[in-house]
């Protein structure tokens, strides 16, 4: 694991005998979206022992997973995106809607250390670098995905 706050690595080990089986980086960055600043969950290239789309669907499911509770908490909309090419092609054959593609504009946050590597956004870059790359991503926490609130004031008559 990573010590910045910025970024977190997702293991993927088998139960038998613990090795990794997969991992990525996942980053937090924000991006301008229209009138407001949208936090994105950016899912870096995934790297395994051998591709399945399970191991891919398994590290997207658990970046949507948290994605639904920072949308909960704050009641705004997040995006989870990638470049990564396995992913998207496994999501493209099973759910071909679901998936939508632009362009996104990153500041990348100060850090102690001079440089950091992304295969996302081209290899050594600087530390508060502005990046951008083409990624695939999904809205969590539309207004049409939530639930309707609970106005049910009946309660408070009794």
């Amino acid at each position: 694991m990573s010590a910045m706050p910025t970024r977190k690595s997702w293991l993927c080990g088998k139960a038998k005998n613990n090795r990794i089986i997969a991992r990525a980086v996942i980053r937090l960055l924000k991006h301008q979206l229209e009138d407001e600043t949208v936090p994105v969950l950016v899912i870096e290239r995934i790297y395994s022992r051998c591709w399945a789309g399970q191991i891919g669907l398994g590290i997207l499911k658990w970046a949507m997973d948290k994605a639904k509770i920072i949308s909960e908490a704050n009641d705004s909309v997040i995006l989870v995106a990638t470049s990564d090419v396995g992913l998207t092609q496994t999501i493209k054959s099973k759910f071909p809607k679901l998936m939508k593609k632009k362009s996104f504009k990153f500041k990348l946050p100060r850090s102690l250390n001079e440089y950091e590597y992304s295969d996302t956004f081209g290899g050594r870059l600087s530390a508060g670098s502005s990046v951008s790359a083409e990624l695939h991503y999904w809205p969590v926490g539309e207004p049409e995905d939530r639930p309707p609130e609970d106005n049910d004031d009946d309660d408070d008559e009794n």
